[in-house]
């Protein structure tokens, strides 16, 4: 085989190799090595996004329960979006996987929308917060938390969307 053959082949395995990061309305600036990254403009939430977001800080350090999907008992992901969407009057699916397929997907969150991520082989999501942080209840011992969109999220990231 030849040289030519063997980049060719390479070049070819390596784009089907990793997909693109997700894009984001802003990128933390603790995973840009550019020391002048070009951001996209800032974008606005919509109406229900931001009720959803406001409601969603008040559950702030509410305590993690597997199922759970009220305060009193604490949430797992899909609980708490699923509380926070019923206090909002917005009839939702209870498990994050209904959730992404209900959602109406979108290439760029705005805060509000929703952030869907696999995890293992189970599903995750949370609410985008913008600048590059979102709120979620995370794992059992855990609490209701506000958390960077680090690397280890943004490898696990499958599509972002909201529910209306």
């Amino acid at each position: 085989m030849t040289w030519q053959a063997i980049l060719l082949s390479c070049l070819l395995l390596a784009g089907c190799a990793t997909p693109p990061e997700p894009a984001l309305e802003t990128a933390p600036s603790s995973l840009k090595r550019d020391r002048h990254p070009a951001k996209p403009p800032r974008l606005k939430a919509r109406p229900l996004g931001r009720r959803l977001l406001q409601l969603a800080r008040t559950q702030l350090g509410r305590p993690y329960r597997y199922g759970g999907d009220h305060p009193e008992e604490g949430f797992d992901c899909s609980g708490l979006v699923f509380y926070l969407y019923r206090r909002l009057g917005v009839p939702v699916p209870r498990t994050a996987k209904e959730q992404f397929l209900k959602a109406h997907k979108v290439e760029v969150p705005r805060p509000g929308d929703l952030l869907f991520f696999r995890v293992g082989k189970g599903w995750h999501v949370g609410i985008y917060e913008g600048g590059g942080n979102f709120i979620h209840a995370p794992t059992s011992g855990g609490r209701v938390r506000r958390e960077r969109l680090n690397h280890f999220w943004r490898r696990r990231f499958i599509g972002a969307g909201y529910l209306k």
